[in-house]
């Protein structure tokens, strides 16, 4: 993991220098709660379960 996060460093110094991180995040932000708001729309009308509501969540949001 370490590894993965000493190749991101360089990438979010330069978008941070360049002001697109917070454009980045932005949009990150958006898709993730669309299509949470997807899939809860889907577990309200009952076509999914709880199980696979909280399984789903679990793909879209990765691990903690």
């Amino acid at each position: 993991m370490r590894a993965k996060k000493d190749i991101l460093l360089p990438t979010h110094v330069k978008m941070v220098s360049e002001g697109k991180l917070r454009i980045y995040q932005r949009k990150q932000t958006i898709k993730f709660q669309g299509r949470l708001m997807a899939l809860w729309k889907s577990y309200a009308k009952k076509q999914i379960s709880t199980g696979q509501l909280l399984k789903q969540y679990e793909i879209i949001h990765g691990p903690c």
